[in-house]
């Protein structure tokens, strides 16, 4: 929000700017002219002062947040009430001074400055408030001035309904801030909502995809395994074929194979169900004499057939 608010309040600069030289235009030479240079004075020294809270927020608060952004809105904050103040003073100049043509486009351009702020600082509401305020204060000011003190209007209801329209006005600019400063916080919470939805299923999936790759690789490693004791059942099974006076022999290697090939199936049952939150690791001594023979059972004639030797020692 704050981003926000500094982002159009640099924007609203070269605005302000504009409507300076175009009032100043239109009062020179039909206002007092040491009122209408005091006013421009007035209104260049805290368009420079915007100037100079936008380069130290650029320089040393643009991308911070927290804290330390907080303290630098509240030691600047009054600067939008001064500029509220400087150009609700424009009705101490103009208010019936300036031909009736020049006062009418003079009070439009204050009609239309709470507005253009409730796009434009909206985003601090503090800072809003202090604008709107502070421009409504002294034009109610500079019109009971004028009503009661001055004695340059009747004290009749027209007179009195200019103040009533003012206050109104003003009311109803403090609320239209008000709810688009909320909407502009609901709208920054849902994008905020949705960038956290985004990541946490962009981390879900990420996970998904591990977890798959995972078990690719694990079920391609136990092919690569299972292969091994089948083929070497089927050498013996040919052997046994080929000599069946080996039978004595084959046939336990055989057997053991098969026992080999069992346990691999069972270890790829429970791997399918590792995911199940019932099942638990179960910790054993393992035999690795056994383990030994078994390895050199299953690889023993798939090294034959490849004329290689194979051998093992375990104690």
């Amino acid at each position: 929000m704050t981003r926000t608010f500094m982002r159009y309040a640099h924007k609203s600069l070269n605005s302000s700017i504009l409507i300076t030289v175009v009032v100043v235009a239109i009062l020179y030479g039909s206002v007092a002219p040491l009122a209408l240079a005091l006013w421009t004075l007035a209104v260049t020294a805290v368009t420079v002062l915007r100037y100079a809270i936008v380069y130290i927020y650029q320089r040393k608060f643009d991308g911070v947040s927290g804290p330390p952004l907080r303290a630098f809105l509240r030691r600047f904050g009054w600067a939008w009430t001064a500029v509220g103040v400087v150009w609700g003073a424009s009705m101490f100049v103009f208010f019936l001074k300036a031909p009736t043509y020049d006062q009418f486009v003079c009070i439009m351009v204050l009609v239309g400055m709470p507005g253009f702020a409730v796009g434009t600082f909206s985003g601090y509401l503090r800072a809003f408030n202090g604008y709107v305020d502070g421009l409504a204060l002294t034009v109610l000011a500079a019109l009971a001035w004028q009503l009661f003190l001055g004695r340059a209007l009747p004290a009749d209801f027209t007179t009195v309904g200019m103040l009533m329209l003012a206050l109104i006005y003003w009311s109803a600019v403090r609320m239209s801030g008000r709810r688009f400063h909320d909407v502009q916080r609901a709208n920054l919470e849902l994008q905020f909502d949705n960038h956290a939805l985004v990541a946490s299923l962009m981390a879900k999936t990420r996970s998904a995809l591990e977890a798959v790759t995972v078990k690719s690789r694990f079920i391609a490693s136990a092919a690569h395994d299972l292969r091994q004791p089948v083929h070497a059942l089927s050498l013996y099974a040919s052997w046994l074929a080929a000599e069946p006076e080996l039978v004595g022999q084959i046939t336990p290697k055989i057997l053991r194979s098969t026992r080999a090939v069992n346990d691999m199936f069972d270890s790829l049952f429970d791997f399918a169900g590792i995911d199940s939150a019932t099942l638990r690791p179960h910790l054993q001594e393992v035999d690795l004499a056994a383990l030994v023979q078994d390895l050199e059972l299953q690889y023993a004639p798939v090294a034959l057939e490849r004329h290689l030797v194979l051998r093992t020692r375990s104690t």
